[in-house]
């Protein structure tokens, strides 16, 4: 994780702080995280906006906190969220921003996984120019019942290697429900209450 930047709040017409959560997904889990973190900025008392990448706004200027998140897939993110997050890079170093990452590896627990996680990160801050004021890592999940023939049989090679979930009749989630929305109300802390 790294610093947490404070800022003062603006307001929109209705006296609320707002926040951007723009995300990036494949099988739709990852937007299933966006939401939980959108659902606890909304108790932090945020207007939120939730959005993915493909339609996600060109005025990020005019959020009070911007969360991005994407999930790793083949060993990166996607360009479509490098690519927003680079085109607003000017912003996002500028007031409080996060970024939330999902992935099988993240949810293994060991000093390899979590060197390469970082740097799946690192390669995401050099190819955007970002490097965010705080950061959450999830573990991913394996949705068999979402994938093609091919695809299943090669994502359950690799899940055979490190241990998770093989039964193609099964999904399997992986992600700590209880650490997402924890990160969600640290997001909702980078901005203060006026």
């Amino acid at each position: 994780v790294a610093r947490a930047v404070v800022a003062s709040a603006s307001m929109d017409a209705d006296g609320a702080r707002r926040a951007l959560v723009v995300f990036a997904t494949s099988e739709g889990h990852t937007a299933q995280v966006a939401d939980r973190v959108a659902e606890r900025l909304r108790v932090g008392g945020f207007d939120v906006r939730v959005s993915p990448v493909d339609t996600a706004p060109d005025d990020a200027a005019t959020y009070d906190v911007i969360v991005v998140g994407g999930s790793i897939h083949m060993g990166k993110y996607s360009h479509e969220l490098a690519d927003w997050a680079a085109r607003h890079v000017e912003r996002l170093p500028g007031g409080p921003a996060a970024f939330f990452s999902v992935s099988l590896t993240s949810a293994q627990h060991t000093p390899e996984a979590d060197a390469q996680v970082e740097e799946y990160l690192m390669t995401f801050s050099r190819s955007t120019g970002w490097t965010p004021e705080l950061i959450g890592l999830f573990g991913g999940a394996l949705l068999y019942s979402q994938y093609g023939w091919v695809k299943r049989r090669l994502i359950r090679s690799i899940a055979r290697q490190h241990g998770q979930g093989t039964d193609t009749t099964k999904d399997y989630d992986y992600t700590d429900w209880a650490d997402v929305e924890h990160f969600g109300d640290r997001c909702a802390e980078l901005v203060p209450a006026a």
